[in-house]
């Protein structure tokens, strides 16, 4: 690499300033200057290096707010590329303008940021969770605001998997205690009862009530037992079996008993589909499934029950479920492509008694019935959902030891 000093212009200027001669000056600075000149190029190769390929997202703006550069690691974060459009940083990715002053005014006074969070868009325009950290420097004569940007949506994300998965577990202890409590009331009604039929010479219309009371109990006792089906303190013999055939065997009730225009379409790639499971509680969940997704298309529409296999490892289980354990597991779908699921709506989905539907049309107790099942069968229940694009609700269930 050739030194700008050594072309013979740079001598005459050089020559010029100082009124040294051009030997002197070869023989007695241009060493030192040559010795200066590498070790900023050292040291300016290895900013380069850690400004190039550092992990987290680097941005530099003029504490003005005025774009200076960024590193690829945060062009990869927002998906920018080469050939996209010039972009107004940051402001293009912010999801409120107003987070920008806020971080300017927080800079323009210490000079320091630590693990601010932020909300951002991608170029796609998915949404991104920033902590940031900053400081104040200074490059080619300007006051520099650095920023140090990590990708913490995940992170997040898998915060709240772990906050839901506690809430429900309190939830479940509540509703099985409850249950217990209210199946000792259910027993002694119906034992009042059944002793009141017993009795000789009492009344029609007695025995009437008598009858409406053990119906009304044993509606009531249906009741407990989902309760504690979610709560999964209710115990149920289970038997390794292919979940091929549960899913053949519910496709089969399904056909008969959903609207017309509900197309059923199944999709079975899983290579190992036994699991240790109770067939009636998994037919169960699939059909209660099945016919919430056909509920959510009143015109009608397609329905898919897909069957295939994943392996999970502690990277995938962060991003699913905290609950999950690493292995092999088997994967059932069920996706509509009805009205969806609102946001504020989907945390709540599978707690007892919450429901979207019109009063008087669920007792909000079939999703919930469903969560428990799954979860005392060791899997995890997932849901994705978006308004006016349908929903897809995805069972892992962990395969059968023996079978792998």
């Amino acid at each position: 690499m050739k030194r700008p000093i050594e072309h013979q212009e740079d001598l005459s200027i050089i020559k010029d300033l100082i009124g040294v001669e051009e030997d002197t000056i070869q023989k007695s600075y241009f060493p030192q200057l040559r010795q200066k000149i590498d070790e900023l190029d050292r040291e300016r190769t290895k900013y380069l290096s850690v400004f190039n390929n550092a992990l987290n997202g680097i941005l530099r703006i003029t504490r003005s707010g005025d774009f200076y550069d960024y590193n690829p690691a945060l062009a990869l974060m927002l998906g920018i590329t080469d050939g996209d459009r010039p972009y107004n940083f940051p402001r293009d990715f912010l999801n409120d303008p107003a987070d920008f002053d806020t971080i300017l005014q927080n800079c323009s006074g210490s000079g320091t940021i630590t693990n601010y969070e932020v909300n951002l868009k991608k170029t796609d325009g998915m949404p991104v969770i920033i902590s940031l950290n900053a400081h104040a420097i200074s490059i080619d004569n300007l006051d520099i605001i650095e920023f140090f940007m990590n990708d913490i949506t995940e992170r997040i994300a898998a915060s709240e998997r772990l906050r839901q998965s506690q809430k429900m577990e309190a939830i479940g202890k509540l509703a099985g205690g409850i249950a217990h409590d209210f199946n000792n009331l259910i027993t002694s009604i119906t034992g009042a009862a059944d002793m009141i039929l017993a009795e000789e010479g009492i009344g029609g219309d007695v025995k009437d009530y008598c009858h409406l009371i053990i119906n009304s109990s044993e509606i009531a006792a249906d009741l407990t037992s989902k309760l504690l089906s979610f709560s999964r303190q209710k115990s149920s013999g289970k038997v390794v079996l292919p979940l091929g055939d549960v899913l053949d065997q519910s496709l089969t009730i399904l056909e008969r008993t959903l609207d017309k225009r509900v197309i059923l379409i199944k999709r079975n790639t899983a290579e190992n589909d036994l699991v240790l499971a109770n067939k009636a509680e998994l037919q169960n969940c699939l059909i209660n499934m099945a016919i919430n997704g056909s509920q959510a298309m009143p015109s009608g529409g397609n329905l898919i029950l897909s069957l295939e296999n994943c392996t999970l490892d502690r990277e995938k289980i962060l991003l699913l479920d905290p609950e999950l354990t690493e292995g092999a597991y088997a994967v059932l779908r069920i996706k509509d492509f009805g009205q969806g699921i609102s946001r504020e709506h989907l945390p709540h989905i599978f707690e007892p008694f919450y429901t979207t539907k019109d009063e008087g049309k669920g007792t909000g107790l079939g999703l919930s019935t469903v969560y428990g099942i799954v979860k005392e069968h060791r899997g995890v229940i997932l849901v994705e959902s978006v308004i006016g694009i349908g929903t897809e609700f995805s069972i892992y269930l962990p395969l059968a030891p023996d079978s792998i």
